[in-house]
């Protein structure tokens, strides 16, 4: 199985023998008995390859092949995402690919988050000490971000599947409010609430508090410090659909950057990691929904419609 075409992998098991590469001095230069490339493709368009050398010619086996195949394909998926369409073949590949990654993110962050507990009870018993007191909170507080951050981003790997019941959705979004009204308060934003008597909806309950959560912290940045105004408001749609509407008098999202607004690692947070709006997207498509973004210089609305169901 070996090709020149640039489209598929070119396996030369012996350079000394293969007459395509045996006159090339580079190769003899560089030591190369055996080589293995995988061509990466997106859009048609040919970018590069993944190569596999050994200074001994080598047979390579269709493990191996198979394998580097999956590592080019990992590859474009990363750099991808999903701006492109993918034939049924290369979707396949692409599961597959996005399957062991969230496999190796969540063994990954079990990893870093088990001797983190560890490493936090020990601190918490050592900051006991007077000497340390004044930069107890602080280090408490850096270590409940971490926390966040891996549960956030077990989350967007491996989002988990919601636990659907009944609930009314007036209460989910005065307890979102009520949970991150200190935070507003010490940044001296307001928030308002505007709630429509509404059935209740199937939802899973804290999957979807998490969002609306997320959306009122998102709009506490954009305007803390600048006498921020955010309205939370409620209101049905249809008799089929019932929106969540939360503004914000900020600065908005610039316009080179709401194209990557949801997608993984984005963020318009010079300290943030990006995962926020990513996971309430995934949360809200799990939920049969939609996320609108509105954003001018005068604010930003974000618009959340959710499905009344049975």
């Amino acid at each position: 199985m070996t090709s020149t075409s640039g489209r598929e992998p070119l396996i030369i098991n012996n350079t000394h023998l293969d007459e395509r590469v045996n006159k090339q001095n580079v190769i003899h230069d560089l030591k190369i008995g055996s080589h293995l490339a995988v061509p990466i493709i997106i859009d048609n368009t040919l970018l590069g390859t993944l190569c596999a050398s050994d200074p001994d010619p080598y047979s390579f086996t269709e493990t191996e092949l198979e394998n580097m195949v999956l590592l080019a394909t990992i590859y474009t998926y990363i750099v991808n995402q999903s701006g492109f369409a993918y034939s049924p073949e290369e979707d396949k590949l692409r599961m597959h690919a996005k399957s062991i990654i969230s496999t190796l993110a969540a063994d990954l962050a079990d990893q870093v988050r088990n001797p983190m507990q560890t490493v936090k009870g020990f601190i918490q018993y050592l900051l006991e000490e007077p000497k340390f007191q004044q930069h107890k909170q602080v280090i408490l507080d850096e270590l409940a971000t971490m926390e966040e951050n891996i549960h956030s981003f077990l989350l967007t790997t491996k989002p988990a599947y919601p636990m659907m019941e009944k609930i009314p959705l007036a209460t989910s979004l005065v307890e979102a409010t009520s949970s991150l009204k200190p935070e507003a308060d010490k940044y001296n934003v307001s928030i308002s609430l505007i709630l429509e008597t509404l059935p209740e909806l199937k939802v899973d309950k804290s999957q979807i508090q998490r969002v609306f959560e997320n959306f009122i912290k998102n709009s506490i940045e954009a305007t803390k410090n600048k006498n921020g105004t955010i309205q939370v408001r409620s209101f049905s749609e249809s008799k089929q659909v019932v929106c969540i509407e939360i503004s914000d008098n900020g600065q908005g999202i610039a316009l080179n950057d709401l194209n990557k607004v949801g997608k993984p690692l984005y963020s318009s947070k010079d300290d943030g990691n990006g995962l926020g709006i990513s996971i309430a997207s995934d949360i809200i498509n799990s939920h049969k929904g939609q996320l609108h973004i509105e954003t001018t210089s005068a604010g930003t609305t974000v618009t959340i419609r959710l499905p009344i169901g049975s």
